[in-house]
């Protein structure tokens, strides 16, 4: 189980999945999160390194909200 229940929940003695909209939520909130630190950092690497983070977390929300129809 992921901390705080973000992929799976325990209810009674059960584990219950956790909605995708909700990991989409998560995920863009990380990006926000990343996005809010750039403005505190004085390190251009590491400016860099939170924008590319971001972009990877909007990616990943982007792929729940829209994803890719399986191959046959």
């Amino acid at each position: 189980m992921h901390d705080r229940g973000r992929f799976a929940a325990r209810s009674g003695s059960e584990i219950v999945a956790i909605p995708k909209n909700d990991k989409q939520k998560d995920y863009r909130r990380y990006a926000e999160h990343c996005l809010n630190i750039v403005t505190a950092l004085k390190d251009q690497d590491a400016r860099t390194i939170n924008r590319e983070m971001a972009a990877e977390w909007l990616k990943l929300a982007d792929a729940i909200a829209h994803p890719l129809k399986p191959m046959k």
